[in-house]
């Protein structure tokens, strides 16, 4: 319920608004205008958008394809894309697409 998510959000003092896509372990997915709507909220609060997609862009049409339709990119925006789908869960590896602020900030945390 998109109205009772931005009620909260701005009623609350939130960081930071983070989903999974799909969600784990039910598997749903968020229709490309809930992430439209989350990105816009997140944009108006002025928070970080973290976007974990597991499918999708950049590895089109491995399961979802219309459903994975990301928001246009922008500073607040933060897009963590698995590489377990590809045959790599072991080595927990994936992509961050952030501004060069965000990267240099993740890349600072194993020191």
């Amino acid at each position: 319920d998109m109205a009772e998510v931005r009620r909260v959000a701005q009623a609350e003092k939130i960081g930071v608004i983070c989903v999974s896509r799909p969600t784990n372990p039910t598997g749903n997915v968020l229709t490309a205008h809930e992430v439209d709507e989350l990105d816009r909220l997140a944009c108006e609060l002025d928070v970080p958008f973290i976007v974990d997609n597991a499918y999708g862009l950049p590895f089109p049409s491995i399961v979802f394809v219309e459903s994975c339709k990301l928001p246009k990119f922008h500073d607040n925006l933060i897009l963590c894309m698995s590489m377990s789908k590809l045959g790599l869960p072991g080595a927990r590896t994936g992509i961050v697409v952030a501004n060069p602020a965000i990267i240099k900030a993740i890349g600072n945390l194993n020191g």
